[in-house]
Formats: structure tokens, sequence, C-alpha cells
């Protein structure tokens, strides 16, 4: 398949700007031209309103359009209210499996950068020539490797053309520079592609902590709660959080609650709040016995986490986990995997049950079978609502943008000079 550099395709229009019809130089100005080129360029595959990463390039956008900045929007498609503070250019959805659309999402970029040749391209999709990438997932490579059949499914079509999109922006010799959440994840990605340790700028959590604070000075009854839910206002929430169900491991807790005696968890109802496909899950839900509700996406995640009892996430991938924290921050104790990237911070905080990997049903049922009790819940949520007040949990937005204006000035005067 043929691949599409935006450094190539930003090389075609190189200085366009400079000069006005005439060939004159154009006259500096300190007024902001609303015609001029963007200074920064955001690319994203998908935007929908409630994603994780969705949220956070949002804020960041924002960030970077209050310090003055010149911004255009690059997405495939745009799901929810349209930026008013923003270029938006919507390119459309082409291909029918990721690997198909993130390809003709690289090709519609490259063309679109090319208008704007000294702007810099801070890409949340992984797609070739980015200058800057912002490392939403973990890496690919890994988990085709560690899957069953890893070696068989390298050679299929979908698995060689993403990871070859991630080798575009990992791979040593690489220009792309990378804004690293999860820590951990930077050896995974050297022992794959070697790529540079210079290259990687790791990141503070971005836990939006002025929505939860807001959310949690409400007045609430969780009772109340409940029963806006069609609950009893005595039933027992435990809630998982996220879009991806399967991802974040929705089926695991369906099969690990089928093992509890129903006496052990009588009153309980398991809540799932976020986008994926819901049949397969209230069919699942029936065959185990489980009362399961299933919301959809919500904007009042934080009455959630106030009316439930525990957070589950045994995620098969997770490359953060914004949820963990926010649950912790709510006084929501936690039970998830270690694969999840922000894990470390429930087990450093004692919120709760990190799981080991590899995943184990029947030490999770275990696990899940003790929350139940619920004899520590209150120890648990102190502790959760203590260590997500002393640390820095929430400084990405801002660090994020720093990074990404001192690269674009960086960018700017390299092509000037």
């Amino acid at each position: 398949m043929e691949e599409f550099d935006l450094r190539s395709a930003s090389a075609l229009s190189l200085g366009s700007f400079d000069l006005n019809p005439q060939g004159e130089p154009e006259p500096e100005s300190d007024e902001p031209n609303p015609q001029a080129p963007a200074d920064i360029v955001l690319a994203a595959a998908r935007w929908f309103e409630f994603g994780g990463m969705q949220r956070t390039y949002l804020r960041i956008a924002k960030s970077l359009h209050a310090r003055g900045r010149k911004l255009k929007l690059c997405v495939s498609r745009w799901d929810g209210p349209h930026p008013d503070f923003a270029e938006l250019r919507e390119f459309g959805v082409e291909g029918l499996s990721n690997h198909e659309r993130n390809a003709a999402f690289a090709k519609n970029l490259a063309a679109e950068v090319a208008k704007s040749p000294r702007a810099l391209v801070v890409g949340f999709t992984k797609v070739s020539g980015l200058d800057l990438y912002y490392a939403a997932d973990p890496c690919f490579n890994q988990r085709v490797s560690a899957a069953t059949f890893g070696f068989a499914r390298r050679l299929l079509p979908r698995y060689r053309e993403l990871i070859r999109q991630e080798q575009a922006v990992f791979a040593q010799g690489e220009k792309t520079q990378v804004m690293l959440i999860a820590h951990g994840q930077q050896q995974v990605f050297q022992r794959y592609y070697q790529t540079e340790s210079e290259r990687f700028h790791l990141m503070p959590p971005g836990i939006d902590r002025v929505r939860l604070d807001e959310g949690l000075a409400r007045p609430f009854s969780a009772a109340a709660f409940r029963e806006s839910l069609g609950l009893k206002p005595s039933d027992r929430v435990f809630l998982t959080l996220g879009s991806g169900f399967k991802t974040k491991g929705v089926d695991r807790t369906l099969r690990a609650l089928s093992r509890i005696p129903v006496h052990k968890r009588q009153g309980l109802v398991f809540v799932v709040v976020g986008e994926g496909k819901v049949k397969a899950l209230e069919r699942q839900a029936d065959l185990v016995g489980v009362p399961l509700v299933a919301t959809g996406p919500r904007a009042d995640v934080v009455d959630f986490y106030r009316a439930a009892e525990c957070l589950l996430h045994p995620a098969r991938v997770e490359n953060t986990g914004t949820s963990l924290i926010e649950a912790m921050y709510c006084g929501l104790p936690v039970l998830c995997t270690e694969n999840c990237g922000f894990a470390d911070h429930v087990r450093a905080a004692g919120a709760g049950t990190v799981m080991k990997e590899p995943f184990d049903l029947g030490r999770y049922t275990l696990a899940l079978e003790k929350r139940l009790l619920a004899e520590d819940r209150e120890a648990l949520a102190a502790a959760g609502r203590a260590y997500t007040r002393e640390h820095d949990l929430y400084g990405l937005i801002e660090a994020a943008a720093d990074l990404i204006e001192a690269q674009a000035d960086a960018k700017a005067v390299a092509i000037s000079s």
C-alpha cells in the first residue's frame, strides 16, 4: 500500500505564504491575520464527544487557542458539537477497516498539510510524517506478538498495515517526537522499534479536576440516582466506564459474576457506561443471570462514581485508564488489571486491587467476591481521595501545550533559516 509522508507533501508548498500575488514580501504586522495559515495542525482520525483521548485532544486545542495559536483541526469524522475557535477540516470516512481508514486519513491529511507547510503537525492517530505524536494507544506490535497465533496474524494485510503505520512513527531514524503518558510504554516501543530515548517526552496524567469538582459539588442522592436508572434505591451498583466493551473486559466481569453464588450477589446490578456493542452484552448477561444496565455514553459520569460501590476495569488493553484515577478522586474503590497504564497509581494509593497479568478468571472472581463484601470500602475510598489530592495527576494539558508551542516555534525558525 502506498505510504503518504506528510513532510514530503508539505515540501511541495514550502514558502507559498511568503510572497503576495505580485511577488513582493508581505509587510510585517502585529495584527492577527485571519487568512494566515495555521501554526499547528491537530490530527485525529475520529473525534467523538465521550472518548478519553478525544477529550484530551479538545482540551489541548483550547489551551493552544487561549495562548493565541492559530489551529487547524483535521479529522475524518467529527461526532459532536463543532468547535467555534478553530478551523475544522472533516475529510469523511473512507474504508471498511481501521487500517484502511487510517491509510485514507493519512492521504487526506498529507494533502491538507501541504496547504500549511510551516505548521507543526501533531497526530493523535499513527500516520507517517508527523512532527509530534500523542501516544494514546499502547504498542500494537507487542499486542500482536502476545496474541494467540501472533506469527500468523502478522501475515494478514490488516496487521501488516497497522504495524507499518506504527513503525512510521516509532522506528529508529524517524523524526517524530512522542508525547508519552503511560511511561512504561517507552521500553516497549524501544524493544520493538529501537526508538531513540531523546524522542520521548514523558507527560503527567491529564485528569480534568475542574470537571470532577463541579460534579462533586452538586447536591446528590445515590438512591435517587439509582431510581433514575430504573433501579431500586437499595441496589448495589458495580460500574465499568469506558467505550469498547470487549477491550474494557466487560465480558470478563460477567463471567466472573456468574461464578459467584447468587446469594452473595443479591441486589447487585452491573452498570456499563460508554459506547460499544450492547446486544451481545445483554445476551451474555441473560445467560449468566446477572442484572445489566448499559446506559450508553453519559456526560454525568461523576454521578455514576458517587452511586457505585466499585469500579471494575479488567481491561485487555489500556494505555492509561483515566477512569481509574477519576474513580479514586471521587472516593470509589477500584478493581483493575495491571496492564492499565494508571494501575500503578491504584497500587501506590492503596485504593483497590490490581490484578496481575496474564489475566486469570479464577483470581479475578475471588477478587470480585471480596469487593462484594465491601468491608474495607471506606478505607479504600479515603486512600484514593488522599492520593489524588497529594499528587500531580492533572498537568498534561499545559505540559502538552508547552511542548507543542516550543516545537512549533522551532519548526518555524528552521524553515525560515
